[in-house]
């Protein structure tokens, strides 16, 4: 099984910070917030540095299988709990969606 956040499917890689605001925060990255440029039928992303997120280590999660011998649901790295993404499509050309 595949779960995938449809919003955020062509999202490019996330760096990860460990400071935010000059303070250690721990592991996280930041939100991304996207939108629909109609011109070029292209989603662009761009990291919304008020939104950390931060990550979370050795949760459950989608059910694997280790090289068809070991099942397991339990992943090193997961990514941060996020609510529902809140999308609003404004009068125009353009879509506007961002994780809250």
């Amino acid at each position: 099984m595949h779960s995938r956040h449809a919003d955020f499917i062509f999202a490019p890689p996330q760096q990860v910070h460990l400071f935010h605001d000059g303070r250690f925060v721990g592991p996280f990255v930041y939100a991304f917030d996207y939108h629909l440029d109609m011109r070029n039928l292209k989603r662009v992303y761009t990291e919304n540095p008020d939104k950390p997120e931060t990550l979370r280590f050795f949760c459950h999660g989608e059910r694997y299988s280790y090289w068809g011998l070991v099942e397991g649901d339990l992943h090193l790295v997961c990514p941060p709990k996020a609510a529902p993404s809140s999308c609003s499509a404004p009068t125009g050309s353009a879509a506007t969606c961002s994780r809250a």
